[in-house]
């Protein structure tokens, strides 16, 4: 009554229609499988319950209590994901490093069938609004309680099995604040976006994402092949790039975490606001106050205690140099400490440290601030070679100098150098009571600009000047003239004029008249053959000894004293002509700067 059908008593036939039909009847397995994941799963998979899974997990991992105070919600496209608000981690005890904080919003994927088996796990987390503290604690608070810490004190005491511990794996950070505290400090960084891989803590870690440091929004990435050795003090290699508008980083090669910093590897920095980095980093002088753009680069490496930049090129504005750079780390109780030998090409100063007073008066100030308590100064110790050096209109060649600062004193030498056709020395050392010690030596100068950078107002123009001065003074040096100074001047010159005392009209007043009035300011030039003396610093008190002028058929000899602040002079002037030598002419000259008399002794 019942018979089979065709395609029942026709197998052949049956497996060619399903052959023709395949993907529609996958498409109806797919739509049926949804339909129930999407009636079922919720039941199965309930938001409080995974709430609490993933703060347990987070609790275990971290070593402290973790709680979700917020509202939970899950979505299952296009992958599941759990959403939590009011996410908050206590400060875990025992030995660090310690990871605590909160979040406004904590998401994760979930895995779909661990959590249908009702053993959920968690992935590609991401943190909100999040401020998350990093601590290294003083001291030891007991056993490490988090799974960092554990890694840590295990790769410390070279358990090996004990560091197989899962990290992150990928953490993404969206306007979070970070914070890094170590011995009581605390540094902050703002507005961190980006991604963390680090799947396991005894292997690589990977950051890259932006952050607000120092107001200047910047650019991070890290790469540490071992990141929890780092933090046991372990060496690891290392890639950093960090970069802003203002200053780029980069460093590649090997690291370690514990001091003395162990490095070695090629390193590059260079900003367009020197001032502002080395105020941020903790480090101020005034020697480098005008200085906008700078660069060092190089392969650094540990040298003793001090991290050694060899071979190093540096950039300042717009001289280069290279060289080695050894740059200790600040201990109890001293500063970060700089010592480096260094070859430049042309240097060119035109600013206000454009001056040698001005430059001593750079060192000076850093060295007073050091007693009253400011941010501490960096030790130096430098030895600089420049092809030239261009300070206004004096330009030095072949420049070897010296700048070296203690706690008590700084020190500024120009070993060597040549000054137009002749050579110019000078040693300055400054204390910290703000008095300097002078020492200069030029020969065979121009006069001119070398006053003029000293400081001193002389009258006197030749291009063969011999000048030597010892002298004690009070700082600043860029007013030498005016402040107290003591000491002894010799110079010589040749070939020259001398504009003081009126002397081009002088010597015929004196021979026609017994006495006269004059003013010292009168532009009467006197040309010179020869011209010498010696001279004695006393305050602003200069006592002229046995200064002496050749000028034509005339000798002139000059003794006494001016008065640098007021310009007043008293003196005995001797003139004698080489066709009368046995009847010079004798004048006592009185006055001050605007006038002047003087009157014939014999």
């Amino acid at each position: 009554m019942f018979g089979r059908s065709k395609e029942a008593g026709n197998p052949q036939r049956t497996r060619r229609f399903f052959r023709r039909r395949p993907l529609r009847y996958v498409l109806v397995a797919v739509i049926l499988l949804g339909v129930i994941a999407y009636h079922a799963v919720p039941t199965i998979i309930s938001p409080r319950g995974l709430s609490g899974t993933l703060a347990d997990d987070a609790s275990a991992w971290l070593g402290a209590p973790a709680s979700i105070s917020g509202d939970t919600r899950i979505s299952f496209w296009p992958r599941p994901e759990i959403t939590a608000t009011g996410f908050a981690v206590a400060r875990p005890g025992g030995s660090g490093p310690l990871v605590y904080g909160n979040a406004g919003e904590l998401s994760a994927h979930i895995g779909w069938f661990s959590a249908l088996i009702g053993s959920p796990t968690f992935s590609d987390f991401t943190l909100k609004d999040a401020v998350v503290i990093f601590e290294v604690p003083e001291g030891d608070e007991g056993l490490p309680g988090g799974a960092l810490a554990r890694t840590v004190a295990a790769m410390q005491s070279a358990d090996e099995e004990a560091t197989e511990n899962p990290g992150p794996d990928t953490l993404t950070l969206i306007n979070s604040t970070l914070g890094f505290s170590r011995e009581g400090e605390t540094t902050i960084v703002k507005a961190v976006n980006g991604t963390l891989e680090w799947p396991q803590l005894a292997g690589s870690a990977r950051f890259n994402g932006t952050a607000l440091l120092d107001d200047h929004a910047t650019r991070i990435s890290f790469r540490a092949s071992k990141a929890a050795a780092l933090l046991a003090g372990q060496p690891s290699d290392v890639s950093i790039d960090i970069s802003n508008d203002v200053t780029h980083l980069a460093y590649s090669g090997a690291a370690s975490g514990r001091q003395p910093y162990l490095l070695n590897g090629n390193l590059s920095l260079s900003t367009t606001r020197l001032k502002e980095l080395m105020q941020w980093v903790g480090v101020d002088s005034q020697l480098l106050s005008n200085v906008e753009t700078a660069s060092i680069d190089g392969k650094v490496t540990q040298s003793g205690q001090s991290l050694r930049f060899s071979p190093a090129n540096v950039t300042i504005a717009k001289a280069k140099g290279n060289g080695v750079l050894d740059v200790l780390p600040p201990g109890e109780p001293g500063p970060v400490g700089i010592a480096a030998t260094m070859a430049f090409g042309d240097i060119t100063l035109f600013n206000a440290k454009s001056s040698l007073p001005a430059w001593i008066d750079a060192v000076a100030q850093d060295a007073q601030e050091q007693s009253t308590g400011a941010e501490p100064l960096p030790k130096l110790d430098l030895r600089v070679s420049a092809k030239s050096v261009q300070l206004s209109d004096l330009t030095l060649r072949n420049v070897a100098s010296s700048i070296i600062r203690s706690s008590r004193q700084a020190s500024f030498d120009i070993v060597d150098s040549q000054l137009d056709d002749g050579t110019l020395f000078a040693h300055v050392g400054v204390e910290q009571g703000g008095t300097a010690n002078v020492e200069i030596n030029a020969e065979g100068v121009h006069a001119g600009p070398l006053f003029r950078q000293l400081g001193f107002d002389v009258p006197l123009e030749t291009d063969h000047l011999n000048f030597e001065m010892a002298a004690e003074a009070l700082l600043p040096l860029s007013a030498i003239s005016q402040n107290d100074v003591t000491g002894t001047i010799r110079f010589s010159a040749s070939n020259g004029s001398l504009s003081w005392l009126a002397f081009g009209s002088l010597i015929d007043k004196a021979r026609a008249l017994d006495s006269f009035a004059f003013s010292p300011m009168e532009n009467s030039p006197r040309a010179f053959e020869q011209l010498k003396g010696e001279a004695r610093l006393a305050g602003s008190t200069l006592e002229l000894q046995s200064v002496t002028m050749q000028s034509g058929n005339d000798t002139i000899t000059l003794d006494g004293t001016l008065d640098t602040m007021t310009g007043a002079i008293k003196a005995d002037v001797t003139i004698a002509n080489r066709a009368n030598e046995a009847n010079p002419i004798n004048l006592e000259i009185t006055g001050n700067a605007l006038a002047a008399f003087a009157r014939r002794l014999d």
